[in-house]
């Protein structure tokens, strides 16, 4: 006996998903991110991230797995990014509305430098470079870290040096700067290596 394939449009898959979460009391805007979510995924090719987790997600709602109505608390909000807890809510909205709370508050300091820029004369120029040139230039320190004087480290100037540079590579990445922490691991590496031939 042949296997049948049914042909379902996006658009009409995308609806049955989201009524099938509206019946487990999914609000009617989530169920539809979540339900295009998982279309999404389908017509991008990942079938493990479609619709074939409809039913599993079914189930965690029935069992109180899965929050009904998304929750987001802000654990940590700083410059460049921000830490949110989804209190078991589905993923798919907390991640549309974290996006979306993103390009929000990108378009806000945008104005604010807009406006700064046009009070002050300033005209933004692109950077040409790519970021790998950019981390090239960074970790090509000179071939010898010089202490006070102009004079080669001892081993423990070198180890204060690297202590610096991991609270510094400690914070870039907390920042989510993470070029640059890989900039100062290398350099962290390097210093390292440079301490291990003192000993």
């Amino acid at each position: 006996m042949s296997e049948q394939i049914h042909t379902v449009h996006a658009e009409e898959l995308g609806q049955f998903c989201a009524a099938l979460f509206m019946t487990e009391g999914v609000p009617e805007d989530e169920a539809r991110i979540t339900a295009d979510v998982l279309v999404e995924a389908n017509l991008a090719g990942m079938d493990s991230h479609g619709v074939s987790r409809v039913a599993a997600y079914m189930e965690r709602l029935r069992q109180g797995g899965n929050r009904r109505v998304a929750r987001v608390d802000v654990l940590a909000d700083f410059p460049a990014g921000a830490t949110w807890d989804a209190n078991g809510s589905l993923g798919q909205v907390v991640a549309y509305r974290a996006m979306r709370a993103a390009m929000d508050e990108t378009a806000r300091r945008r104005q604010i430098q807009d406006a700064y820029n046009k009070a002050h004369g300033i005209v933004p120029k692109t950077i040409v470079k790519s970021i790998r040139d950019l981390i090239e230039i960074s970790a090509s320190p000179t071939p010898e870290h010089k202490g006070k004087g102009g004079v080669k480290m001892t081993r423990q100037e070198l180890a204060r040096e690297i202590e610096k540079l991991e609270a510094q590579m400690r914070k870039a990445a907390h920042m989510m700067e993470y070029e640059y922490a890989a900039v100062l691991r290398d350099e962290i590496i390097r210093l390292r290596t440079e301490a291990d031939k003192k000993s």
